[in-house]
């Protein structure tokens, strides 16, 4: 016991706890039935790999530079392995690092505890794989890719989850008012969904150049539709609000008539979905309470309207409702992992995780995946995820909110394709 108490006192970050809480014994009682040993890398990931590792500098890449022309040129995947042999256990290490210096009650939150295990088994297994030389190894590695992928499919739901525990522990330690600690695990989550997205925008690539899929199909398009992405959005946002009010309003869109870009479709279509599906939730049940009930008919739900408008360098594509807009109180939470509308966590339904894994598994293909018994609303993470993806390749998602009214969202987008990955770091 007492040395855990002495790992609480020299963790660089748990110094804030002890200056605001006269009892950790308190929180060394909680942490019990999680022995020290299980926060540390497995005994045969040796420390010194694991710091070899984090000292390296992340290596950015554009989407332009992510598009290799050759896709069936040996030398070209041989090229494209080798960089994401390396760089995914060094973005990996980085991720790591960050995670074993969180606060021990955030860390030993279980399912934070396990993202962490998830990026031990990856950062593992990518740091061993040998340098390719054959198209047999080249293989091998893409197996490999596939099972990371898969493994971390649920990570977004583990955080979300992960960030309720910790409030719930916070709140027993009498921790729950501290604004450093609540900006720090949110600084936290920031830089970890975004270092999420470039590991898998570098693995789904890969694995799409070893498969020598026809062109448009890989996860990279540099002739990316925009207008297609957004019918692929409407349509799974309506059937969403369909499945739960029985109506959906209609959406018109003005503006562009052909618009390509440089893009990762999924990210785009994940983010038109969330945008839309927010716009007609609040729609519906804004028209709902007009009424006193929580439906209305088709014909007094106001249209969503959508604009594209698209220059040199830049596109902007703009949202906007007659939602009634946000609440005072909600206007300045909106992008912060965690923080819902709905209600009760007991009540919510996982959405986004759902929403985006519908979207990102079908990232080979052209299909978007039946979205209609997805939840309206989840667990805090849709807009801020939805801002971190316009934001990874030089973009951005802003609100402009209408009290009383509505809200316009606006998301723009870079068109050059020269935009290094926007990690933090």
């Amino acid at each position: 016991m007492a040395e855990l108490t002495e790992h609480f006192r020299t963790s660089r970050r748990w110094t804030l706890y002890f200056s605001t809480h006269r009892n950790p014994r308190r929180c060394v009682a909680m942490a019990r039935h999680v022995h020290r040993e299980q926060i540390v890398p497995n005994r045969w990931l040796h420390a010194a790999t694991l710091e070899r590792f984090a000292r390296k500098p992340i290596s950015r890449k554009t989407l332009n530079a992510l598009a290799f022309p050759d896709l069936c040129e040996k030398n070209s995947l041989f090229a494209s392995a080798n960089y994401v042999k390396n760089e995914l256990p060094t973005r990996l290490s980085h991720r790591i690092v960050d995670m074993k210096e969180l606060p021990y009650f955030v860390l030993t939150a279980p399912s934070i505890h396990h993202v962490y295990q998830i990026y031990i088994d990856a950062f593992s297994s990518c740091s061993q794989f040998p340098p390719i030389t054959s198209l047999g190894q080249e293989a091998l590695f893409c197996e490999l890719l596939k099972k990371i992928v898969s493994d971390s499919a649920e990570v977004v739901q583990l955080v979300a989850e992960g960030l309720f525990q910790s409030r719930m522990i916070s709140q027993r330690l009498g921790l729950h008012k501290n604004q450093h600690l609540h900006v720090q695990l949110q600084e936290w989550v920031e830089i970890l969904m975004a270092s999420r997205i470039g590991r898998r925008v570098l693995a789904e690539q890969h694995i799409a150049l070893h498969e020598a899929v026809q062109q448009g199909n890989d996860i990279v398009d540099m002739q990316c539709d925009v207008l297609q992405c957004l019918s692929h959005a409407i349509l799974a946002s309506k059937r969403v609000s369909t499945y739960h009010y029985g109506v959906s309003p209609e959406v018109l869109i003005s503006g562009c008539d052909v618009i390509h870009l440089p893009f990762v479709r999924a990210h785009l279509e994940y983010t038109l979905f969330e945008l839309l599906k927010n716009a007609m939730r609040a729609t519906v049940e804004h028209a709902g309470g007009k009424r006193g009930s929580v439906f209305a008919p088709p014909e007094e739900l106001p249209a969503v309207h959508v604009l594209v408008a698209s220059g040199p360098s830049e596109l902007t594509i703009r949202i906007s409702d007659a939602g009634g807009g946000l609440k005072q109180g909600d206007k300045d939470k909106i992008f912060q992992y965690g923080y819902t509308t709905v209600g009760d966590h007991a009540a919510i339904e996982v959405a986004e995780s759902v929403a985006e894994e519908s979207f990102l598994g079908n990232a080979l293909s052209d299909r978007v995946a039946p979205m209609q018994e997805s939840p309206m609303a989840g667990l805090g993470f849709g807009l801020p995820m939805s801002r971190l993806y316009a934001r990874y390749f030089g973009g951005d998602t802003k609100v402009i909110n209408l009290e009383g009214y509505g809200c316009d969202v606006y998301v723009t987008l870079s068109r050059t394709g020269d935009v290094l990955e926007n990690i933090l770091v």
